[in-house]
């Protein structure tokens, strides 16, 4: 069984991506594939304000069925790891076989 994490996510400044993914690793653990990553970049402008897109979709390995709970506390930790402004197009941990 895996987890899929999968999210996207806009800023309105440049942000250091490195240090989201490091944190990411820190909050799954050992053993993540990666399967896409989107660095960021100009991905939407409103009116005079430039937001920048970035992503990831990851998958990990587990041994037991985590309850909902535990996915809801990562996608939290995920999220608390982008500036507070950040909008949260997507955020999704699920699970599959």
């Amino acid at each position: 069984m895996k987890i899929m994490i999968d999210g996207v996510f806009y800023t309105r400044e440049k942000i250091d991506f490195k240090r989201v993914l490091e944190g990411i690793l820190e909050i799954l653990g050992d053993d993540v594939v990666v399967r896409s990553l989107e660095f960021p970049e100009i991905g939407m402008v409103v009116g005079d304000t430039y937001y920048y897109r970035c992503g990831f979709t990851l998958d990990k390995e587990v041994k037991y069925r985590p309850k909902e709970e535990e996915l809801r506390e990562i996608r939290e930790k995920i999220r608390n790891l982008f500036p507070e402004d950040t909008i949260v197009y997507s955020l999704k941990c699920e699970l599959y076989e």
